[in-house]
């Protein structure tokens, strides 16, 4: 087999479903003393339950919230969305956050984008960090509204300013891409670099990724090093792919092919596929790990079955300098590892 670059891994563009935070903690809310908890769960609830009859929209809220997650009372979707409806027709922003996740999610009532719209705008315009990041994703994905990239940038930009970190992670996005904006590595780097800070490590990737490639600067390899590790350490597999590409290449580091594979397995081992592609070149010419085809062949086909095309190309390649035997051994782990761990794009 001939020497073959090493594949890097692209800037993370996919849109990223960021998690629903339903309700607040009671006591990190400050608005509930934490001392009555200890006369007991049954007169706190009381207390609540009386609060939330009174119309207060925390206690109606957080009423909900319990219900929703069944916090000390028997898990009730019906009863959590009657109380958020009572909180939101109070204009709580959080009641109408929860319940635009509810309708998002169709958690306990139908799916409806176009009721998670309407209640994430009312939320959103009252200066709700998250619900502005999910009204974003909404606009930029064509959810319960025509796609419209200026109204998702406004949103971005607006949670973003209030400090959110995936919110400033996406207008890096938009930059990096030009989408709805004039292409700018520089403003796509100020976001990036807002995000990362913050321990984002999307953004830490992405960031790392302008350094390394210099884009919109010099090539700058200590950065880049730096943000893929910090991104690698928290496990994110494209990161740990751009360091073994970095060790590969000699890219603010000594050459090290062994340091390398060990960077590949790791993304390899989560299904990324450059990470398989790159860790079977290193076993198909022996480089850092011992010449082994049966893992060429197994890592190929991994890569290859997620939609790899170069990986397929490779594959029938390698299959001709193997023996019967190995080809058997490698269709075997494929098939072993295609039952335990589905590989993922």
């Amino acid at each position: 087999m001939n020497s073959i670059s090493p594949r890097e891994g692209a800037f993370l563009l996919r849109v990223i479903l960021l998690p629903i935070i339903l309700g607040a903690s009671l006591l990190a809310a400050g608005q509930i003393d934490g001392s009555k908890l200890q006369t007991g769960k049954d007169q706190f609830l009381s207390q609540l339950l009386r609060g939330a009859e009174r119309g207060d929209t925390i206690a109606q809220n957080n009423l909900a919230y319990r219900y929703f997650y069944g916090r000390d009372v028997p898990r009730d979707y019906g009863e959590a969305t009657k109380w958020f409806l009572a909180s939101a027709s109070h204009g709580s922003p959080a009641a109408h956050y929860n319940l635009g996740a509810l309708y998002e999610q169709g958690l306990g009532v139908p799916n409806d984008y176009s009721q998670a719209l309407s209640h994430y705008h009312s939320a959103a315009e009252q200066g709700h960090t998250l619900a502005q990041v999910r009204l974003g994703l909404m606009y930029e994905c064509g959810l319960g509204v025509a796609p419209d990239l200026r109204e998702a940038l406004k949103w971005y930009r607006a949670a973003a300013e209030r400090g959110d970190a995936s919110a400033a992670s996406k207008l890096g996005d938009f930059y990096y891409a030009g989408q709805g904006v004039t292409r700018d590595y520089r403003e796509a780097a100020d976001w990036y670099r807002k995000a990362a800070d913050k321990g984002l490590a999307v953004a830490q990737n992405n960031l790392a990724a302008l350094y390394h490639h210099g884009l919109g600067e010099a090539p700058d390899y200590s950065q880049a090093l730096e943000w893929y590790r910090k991104a690698a350490a928290q496990g994110l597999a494209e990161a740990m792919n751009n360091l073994g590409v970095m060790y590969q290449d000699g890219l603010g580091v000594e050459k090290d092919y062994r340091n390398a594979a060990n960077w590949y397995g790791g993304a390899a081992e989560q299904g990324n596929r450059s990470g398989q592609y790159n860790l079977a070149n290193l076993y198909a010419t022996g480089r850092g790990v011992p010449l082994d085809y049966v893992s060429a062949y197994f890592w190929y086909s991994l890569a290859a079955d997620s939609g790899d095309k170069l990986s397929a190309r490779e594959l029938k390649g390698l299959s001709r300098l193997m023996t019967p035997r190995q080809r058997h051994e490698a269709e075997v782990r494929v098939a072993v590892r295609a039952e335990i761990t589905p590989t993922n794009p």
